[in-house]
């Protein structure tokens, strides 16, 4: 339930920089 909101939010923070 979490793993996935963990990679997206992990993602989001590599494109928003």
């Amino acid at each position: 339930m979490g793993r996935g909101k963990i990679e997206i939010k992990k993602i989001e923070n590599s494109t928003n920089r």
